[in-house]
């Protein structure tokens, strides 16, 4: 805790949705949701790393279930 994460472990939430994931367990809330925070996180970082922005905007707007 109180430690940054890397850029590729990142996946953009809402405010709303931030404070719902920390108020209830991790695995609880990506399954909530059917995200797999990992392959998400993964693939918007090589979407950065090659400059992407179309493939990241789909990625973050399906939740990577493309």
């Amino acid at each position: 805790m109180g430690e940054k994460a890397h850029d590729r472990w990142i996946v953009p939430l809402s405010r709303s949705l931030h404070d719902e994931q920390h108020r209830m367990n991790e695995r609880t809330f990506w399954a909530r949701y059917g995200i797999d925070p990992l392959i998400v996180s993964l693939a918007l970082y090589g979407a950065y790393r090659d400059g992407d922005e179309d493939m990241a905007r789909r990625i973050v707007l399906t939740g990577g279930r493309e």
